[in-house]
């Protein structure tokens, strides 16, 4: 898999993640959404 394929498969995913906490009509929770997600996976993928 070339590197672009890696970046674009990432950043899709990174896209549906927030997409997806973007459904939380509050806030702050959706923020904290985003945001644990977000960590979960760069921890994820640093592992």
């Amino acid at each position: 898999m070339s590197q672009r394929t890696q970046a674009e498969a990432i950043i899709r995913s990174h896209v549906l993640w927030a997409m997806g906490g973007g459904l939380i009509p509050i806030p702050l929770v959706d923020f904290a959404a985003v945001a644990v997600a977000t960590f979960v996976r760069l921890v994820a993928a640093g592992a």
